[in-house]
């Protein structure tokens, strides 16, 4: 056990992971949109920048 998982920390790494891919199936978000979305984000970055 590490400090930080010592501390009790309300959210723990690895249940927000947990509940996460318990979320995947129902997301099932098209991997185009997805890598749209990257690149996007990819772009105002490097604008912002």
């Amino acid at each position: 056990m590490s400090p930080e998982h010592a501390k009790g920390k309300p959210l723990d790494k690895r249940t927000v992971r947990r509940n996460v891919l318990r979320l995947m199936p129902s997301l099932t978000i098209p991997r185009s949109y997805l890598n749209a979305g990257i690149d996007i984000m990819l772009d105002v970055l490097r604008n912002a920048l």
